[in-house]
């Protein structure tokens, strides 16, 4: 009796394999949770880099007389720039030796790479994402900033410039570098990478700091952000580049503020 009653309260085969089925398909429906949780941990870090990076660059302006970090990606002869603009290498931070920068006191940093040069922003974590998925991350890169002479890519793109208040004489409106002249409400300076897909942090979305001081989030889950970048920076031609970040730039000056908004 004693022997039967052990063998009857046993486990059976088919009770294990219900029980494991039971467990998978428990943590089937709860995985989801939980990456969505920790993907809006993430986005609230990256929300405070953004500010961070944002309220460092109108604090730089305030330094200097209105005027944005320069940045020889933009097409402006004051302060260093090309003949043609190359926005979608704004998340360049220091460029390397082989590039000529006309600004020798900066030692290569370049656009919010001035921040950190300046000591207006002094950790050089806020400049990374926690949710980059490319080849620029900081366990990757983080060494590079002490090494002198060595590109530096972020995970945040800079604009450089923003709408003016008061249109062009023809209606247009035109950009402008001077902080003070800048419209805003309605332009936005700093925002998650744009170059690449690789470079675009979140999957449904973008965060965006505009000349108010405030962050937005931008929604993106139809793709009109998402479509727009090419998979490889190196196949892709730089003015189709340059053409979808100017593009998204205008995006995110037209939209309103999101109830997510911080």
């Amino acid at each position: 009796m004693g022997v039967s009653s052990r063998c009857a309260r046993a486990f059976t085969l088919v009770d294990v394999m219900v029980s494991m089925t039971v467990i998978a398909i428990l943590i089937s429906i709860l995985l989801p949770s939980l990456n969505g949780a920790r993907e809006t941990a993430r986005r609230v870090v990256c929300q405070s880099n953004v500010r961070q990076i944002g309220l460092g660059v109108v604090m730089y302006a305030d330094d200097h007389k209105g005027r944005l970090p320069a940045s020889q990606f933009l097409s402006d002869s004051r302060y260093g720039g090309r003949e043609v603009a190359a926005p979608q290498n704004m998340l360049t931070l220091r460029v390397g030796e082989s590039e000529e920068w006309s600004n020798s006191g900066s030692q290569g940093w370049d656009g919010m790479g001035l921040l950190y040069h300046r000591d207006y922003l002094a950790a050089p974590r806020i400049f990374y994402c926690p949710s980059h998925r490319g080849d620029y991350t900081f366990s990757r890169l983080g060494q590079l900033w002490g090494q002198p002479g060595v590109e530096i890519v972020g995970n945040y793109h800079f604009r450089g410039a923003g709408p003016a208040r008061a249109p062009t004489a023809g209606g247009s409106v035109a950009l402008t570098s001077d902080l003070y002249r800048i419209d805003p409400g309605h332009s936005s300076l700093i925002a998650d990478g744009m170059r690449e897909i690789s470079d675009y942090n979140h999957r449904n979305g973008v965060n965006f700091f505009r000349a108010d001081l405030t962050v937005h989030w931008f929604s993106d889950h139809a793709r009109a952000l998402g479509g727009l970048l090419p998979a490889d920076k190196d196949a892709a031609n730089p003015m189709d580049m340059a053409n979808a970040v100017t593009a998204a730039w205008n995006l995110f000056d037209a939209s309103v503020a999101d109830p997510e908004s911080r």
